[in-house]
């Protein structure tokens, strides 16, 4: 075989090995994803998140936005629990908030957003709610 084939193989069996590797990760992360969405307590963690919600100002319309803007960042359906990191970098929060006030129709409080989970995004989120 001619030396530049040799390479050109070489760099294709890597190329495909670290595909492979790609795909089997992907696969591991969400079995754990869904091994661990079935180990939660939906019907609690969802009743906990309203009740969080609702003691905010939160319509109940804008919860359930909520509640699926946070499942989407997981796995569709996925159980969000208030103390679950939200997984997204530093530098993202504030356009993250953003949306969900676009969804929920609200104006955040986006001014020292670091380090979140899902209880804090959702106290940003409604620093400025009238409360009843």
């Amino acid at each position: 075989m001619r030396p530049g084939l040799e390479f050109l193989a070489a760099v294709s069996i890597a190329v495909v090995f670290v595909g492979a590797l790609t795909v089997y990760g992907a696969w591991v992360c969400r079995k754990r994803l869904q091994r661990t969405a079935a180990e939660r307590d939906a019907q609690a963690l969802h009743s906990r998140f309203v009740a969080y919600c609702t003691e905010r100002g939160l319509p109940p319309g804008a919860i359930d936005g909520l509640h699926r803007y946070f499942q989407e960042w997981k796995v569709d359906g996925f159980p969000v629990d208030l103390d679950d990191d939200l997984g997204i970098d530093d530098e993202d929060l504030p356009e993250a908030i953003r949306e969900a006030a676009v969804l929920c129709k609200l104006e955040p409080d986006v001014r020292s957003l670091k380090g979140m989970k899902v209880r804090d995004f959702i106290n940003a989120l409604t620093k400025n709610v009238q409360r009843s």
